[in-house]
């Protein structure tokens, strides 16, 4: 119990301090004798404290009384009173054999000599009296860390406790440091982050006291490694609850997740639009030069937007046999056409005197000529029985010719229109006009008699007609 409190002393009163080369210690402290190789069990040693010169003292020997503190590797340490006459101190070895242990001597107020360059070693002793009995490492506490290989220096280094009584205080120790640190954790928090301060090529290791004054089970010596400086840009240790540092961590995750999503996101976008825009760039530039080659070549063939703008001289449709569709007739020439005369080719009749006619002109110039046509009120022009109004047409004179009338005048064209149907009504034009020559009789016809076709048949009679299929 006197150990346990006497830890407990110790530690309340001891600063905070870090863990650098170059920091002071208060005093210093070696063996009385020459130390070769391992301590074994119950072994004595002399001890010697040795006076340092501070801006306050030039002659510091700390405040006694001394203790020895052992730190053990995974084990649990122990503070032992060793005296209080600088010139008369002696430490028993009271730790086990297989012991590891970093040691170092602490005075009244916290001050302490600093960690010889040296782990020291536990063989076996001729007597065990002096080792203390262990209480259960059930009811002690016990430290997790999160890294056990190698520390890097200003590595974040985490330390879940647990068991015991709260609130802790984790003593830090390093091989070779001039101090420790002693580092004393909220009131509810179960872990400890403390940023790697010890000097590189050595060994760092963690130790924990409870508030009920007992020693917990130690962390083994990790291996540091890294830069000399350990200054760490001024962090510090930090404790918090198990709780907290697992919503930290899930959080780190989410961003770290989203991150990666938001690079590959990234990446795949350049990839496609690396590869995609060239290609759409190449294609576009293909289509617009093969078109405006296109366009060039149809400008040289005088084609514009698919159609043909070259001018040309008119050339009438001929027929099979090269002869136009087309020629000048007379009335007399139409009456004689017929199938009987004509011969069919390509549904066209040709005739030796009007050349090629088609096949669905033949009823109209027929029903021209007919005697019906010359002696009866009505006709009936087509194959559809269209009637024409009494008096449209005056008859013919069989001996007059169309040329014989007026040489002077234009010849009409008669334009017969086949997408109408066959059948329809064919009206000359231009429209009709009182000739001059006319007898009494033509112009004494009362208005309300007239024909809207009027019988410029007579009139015009003999005259030259055109006979255009179109």
């Amino acid at each position: 119990m006197f150990r346990q409190v006497l830890a407990v002393t110790i530690l309340s009163i001891s600063y905070v301090l870090r863990c650098e080369a170059q920091v002071v210690s208060a005093f210093q402290w070696k063996w009385g004798k020459t130390i070769l190789g391992d301590l074994s069990e119950c072994q004595i040693l002399p001890i010697q404290i040795i006076a340092v010169a501070l801006a306050d003292n030039p002659n510091s020997i700390g405040v006694p009384p001394y203790y020895m503190m052992a730190f053990k590797f995974g084990g649990v340490p122990t503070t032992t009173l060793i005296g209080s006459d600088p010139t008369k101190l002696s430490w028993t070895v009271n730790h086990a054999k297989g012991s590891q242990l970093l040691l170092t001597v602490a005075d009244s107020v916290g001050n302490v000599g600093g960690i010889p360059n040296t782990i020291y070693n536990i063989t076996a002793g001729s007597d065990q009296s002096c080792i203390p009995t262990q209480l259960p490492t059930s009811s002690l506490v016990s430290i997790k860390p999160n890294v056990t290989d190698s520390l890097t220096t200003c590595q974040p280094w985490g330390l879940t406790l647990s068991g015991g009584t709260k609130p802790y205080q984790v003593v830090l120790a390093a091989k070779g440091s001039p101090v420790i640190t002693n580092v004393t954790m909220g009131a509810g928090d179960d872990v400890l982050t403390y940023p790697n301060r010890a000097d590189p090529n050595g060994f760092l290791m963690a130790s924990v006291v409870d508030a009920a004054g007992h020693w917990g089970i130690s962390t083994n010596g990790i291996p540091t490694r890294g830069s000399t400086d350990t200054s760490c840009g001024g962090e510090n240790p930090s404790s918090k609850t198990t709780q907290e540092i697992e919503q930290e961590e899930k959080d780190r995750d989410i961003a770290e997740q989203a991150a990666s999503r938001k690079h590959s996101t990234k990446v795949i976008l350049e990839a496609v639009l690396g590869t995609i825009i060239p290609l759409i760039a190449i294609a576009l530039g293909i289509f617009f030069f093969l078109r405006r080659r296109k366009l060039r070549r149809d400008i040289n063939r005088g084609v514009w937007d698919g159609q043909d703008t070259i001018s040309r001289a008119y050339s009438p449709p001929v027929g099979p046999d090269g002869r136009p569709l087309s020629r000048e007739v007379t009335w007399n020439d139409v009456r004689e056409v017929g199938p009987g005369s004509a011969s069919s080719r390509g549904g066209m009749f040709f005739d030796p005197k009007l050349g090629y006619i088609q096949d669905s002109m033949i009823p109209l110039l027929h029903s021209a000529t007919s005697p019906s046509f010359r002696d009866s009120d009505q006709i009936s022009p087509s194959r559809t029985g269209t009637q024409l109004p009494a008096g449209a047409l005056p008859p013919l004179a069989p001996e007059t010719s169309l040329a014989s009338l007026n040489s002077g005048v234009e010849p009409d064209i008669i334009i017969q229109h086949r997408d109408g149907g066959i059948g329809g009504v064919v009206q000359e034009l231009p429209p009709p006009y009182a000739d001059s020559r006319a007898g009494p009789s033509s112009s004494s016809m009362p208005l309300a008699e007239t024909s809207p076709v009027p019988s410029t048949r007579n009139e015009r009679r003999g005259e030259k007609h055109r006979l255009v299929e179109s």
